[in-house]
C-alpha cells in the first residue's frame, strides 16, 4: 500500500471549549453544523472517505475536559499513535487558561512524540480570532506571547501557527493543505505542476482546490499574493455554490482588481479568476489564478487543457 493510500489519522487537540470541534465541522464542510456543536465526549472519531487526490481521513477530535485527558493517558496507545498529522487548538479569547493550554501542549506534545516519531509538523491554531477582534493591538500582542512561550519549550517539532476563525476559515485551509495534503507524494506533484503553469503562463498565484475546496497545491510569486487568494476562497466558493442552487452552472467567476503591492508606488491592476475543471474519472478541481495584466488572463486561460491534463495524469 502507497503512503498517499493509508489512512491518514488527523488528531486535534486542546482543551474543552477551545473551537476543536467546529474546526472539525469546518473541514467536512458542515456549517450549518457549527452552533449545533457540544462538549466532546472523550475521543469523538470523524473517520470518512474523502476524494481529495484519494486520501482515507480519520480525523479525531479529542474532548479537552480534565476526565477525558486522564483517559488519554492511561490508553496513550490508542489515542497517541500512528498520527499523521497534529493539530493544538488554543482558544484566542479565553487569557486565563493560556497557560494551562499550553502546560497541556508541553504534556501532550511528549506523548506524541514518543509515539510518532517520524512526525515532524506541529500545527497551533490560535482560535476564534474573529473579524471583531482581529488587528487590535491586545489580540496582536496575545498572540506574540502564547508563541514566545510555546517556543520557549523547546519541543521536538516544528511548530507553525494560524490565527484562525470558523467565520473566515481561509487559515484552516491553508493549514490543513500544509500539513496533510502537502506531505503525499501527490501533493508534491502537484505543487511542481502549478510551478510549470506560473512560468508558462507568468500568473503571479495559482492555487489548486478540490471539489469541496480544499487546497490541493499553491504557487505564488509572492507571500503576499497567498494570503490575499486564501483569504477570499471561502467567499468566492460560496458564489459558486449559491449560482449551483439556482440550477445556474458556471465555469467561473472573475473578479477586476487594484492590488496593492509592497514594492510598488501604485496599485496594480489585474484580475483573480476561480475556475472548474473537469477531470475523467475523478470529477471537478478549482484553479485559482491571479494575473496582473489582460494579457496574462488569456494565456493562463490557453495553458489550461494542458494543466488538466497534467492533473489527470498525477490523480489517477
Amino acid at each position: 500500500m502507497s503512503e498517499d493510500q493509508k489512512v491518514q489519522k488527523i488528531s486535534i487537540l486542546g482543551l474543552d471549549n477551545a473551537g476543536k470541534s467546529s474546526i472539525a465541522l469546518y473541514l467536512d464542510r458542515k456549517f450549518n453544523l457549527i452552533r449545533q456543536t457540544r462538549p466532546t465526549k472523550s475521543a469523538e472519531i470523524h473517520t470518512k472517505f474523502v476524494n481529495i487526490l484519494g486520501l482515507k481521513l480519520s480525523i479525531w477530535d479529542l474532548g479537552g475536559q480534565t476526565k477525558y485527558r486522564q483517559e488519554y493517558l492511561e490508553h496513550k496507545d490508542l489515542y497517541f499513535s500512528r498520527m499523521t498529522g497534529f493539530f493544538y487548538v488554543i482558544d484566542i479569547r479565553d487569557e486565563k487558561r493560556h497557560d494551562v493550554s499550553i502546560t497541556y501542549l508541553a504534556n501532550l506534545s511528549k506523548f506524541v512524540r514518543e509515539y510518532n516519531p517520524e512526525l515532524k509538523n506541529l500545527i497551533v491554531f490560535l482560535h476564534k480570532y474573529d473579524p471583531d477582534i482581529q488587528g487590535t493591538e491586545e489580540y496582536l500582542n496575545r498572540i506574540e506571547t502564547i508563541k514566545e512561550k510555546i517556543n520557549a519549550l523547546s519541543l521536538d517539532f516544528d511548530i507553525s501557527y494560524y490565527p484562525t476563525s470558523i467565520y473566515d476559515g481561509s487559515n484552516i485551509l491553508e493549514a490543513f493543505h500544509f500539513a496533510v495534503i502537502r506531505k503525499t507524494g501527490k501533493g508534491m506533484l502537484l505543487e511542481n505542476v502549478l510551478k510549470d503553469y506560473t512560468k508558462k503562463t507568468f500568473s503571479s498565484a495559482a492555487l489548486l482546490l478540490s471539489e469541496n475546496y480544499l487546497f490541493l497545491a499553491s504557487r505564488v510569486t509572492k507571500r503576499q499574493y497567498l494570503r490575499f487568494c486564501t483569504d477570499i476562497v471561502p467567499d468566492l466558493s460560496k458564489v459558486m455554490d449559491r449560482l449551483n442552487r439556482w440550477d445556474i452552472t458556471t465555469d467561473d467567476c472573475v473578479i477586476t482588481i487594484l492590488i496593492n503591492d509592497e514594492e510598488a508606488e501604485e496599485r496594480k491592476k489585474g484580475i483573480i479568476f476561480m475556475k472548474r475543471i473537469e477531470i475523467e474519472s475523478y470529477g471537478s478541481v478549482f484553479l485559482m489564478t491571479l494575473c496582473l495584466n489582460e494579457k496574462i488572463r488569456q494565456r493562463a486561460y490557453e495553458f489550461i487543457p494542458n494543466l488538466a491534463e497534467n492533473i489527470k495524469n498525477i490523480i489517477e
